[in-house]
């Protein structure tokens, strides 16, 4: 009878060691939110210069100068690597100021078939942002968003730590692929 007690009580063990060791591989995973675990990092340049429309779909997307300093490569996420010096950076953050504070549009993206690309410090970028996805997820902007005279910026998040823009005021009025009839 010791015998199947010894197996029973070795087999938990090892049951219990594997668990911690699943649970501390697990919590030195990323979080969902990239913006929780690291710092707001400092461009040289971040500001919108333009806006292009797509011509068959009308939809805004602003064109931002963009230029890092920092001492390594920074990998920010995209669906498809910087076409020459310019890139589309998967998953921009909105946010906007108010009186007193500014306040984060939480916004959802499908990260399938995203990739971490190299943007270069030192090089001067063109980052082409979606100006028409103002539709939160969460929180009290919950649903469709009237950006219509607001101060907004950009955040962008990348594996070393996220970025800011400079604040603009929304140069879209009424654009957005969330339009419904009523």
């Amino acid at each position: 009878m010791k015998k199947p007690l010894r197996i029973i009580i070795a087999g938990a063990l090892v049951v219990a060691g594997l668990s911690s060791a699943l649970a501390q591989s697990t919590a030195a995973q990323p979080t969902a939110d990239p913006r929780a675990q690291h710092p707001i990092l400092t461009a040289d340049v971040f500001r919108l210069v333009r806006t292009e429309q797509e011509p068959i779909t009308k939809l805004t997307y602003g064109i931002f100068a963009f230029r890092h300093h920092h001492a390594t490569q920074i990998k920010m996420w995209g669906w498809d690597p910087p076409d020459g010096r310019r890139f589309s950076p998967a998953n921009p953050q909105y946010e906007f100021r108010t009186e007193t504070d500014w306040h984060e549009l939480r916004m959802a993206y499908c990260g399938t078939g995203m990739e971490a690309y190299v943007i270069r410090p030192g090089v001067d970028y063109q980052l082409r942002i979606p100006l028409y996805v103002y539709y939160p997820i969460q929180g009290p902007y919950l649903g469709q968003f009237d950006s219509t005279g607001k101060e907004l910026r950009i955040s962008l998040p990348s594996r070393q730590g996220v970025f800011r823009s400079d604040p603009f005021y929304s140069p879209v009025v009424g654009d957005s692929i969330w339009k419904t009839e009523r």
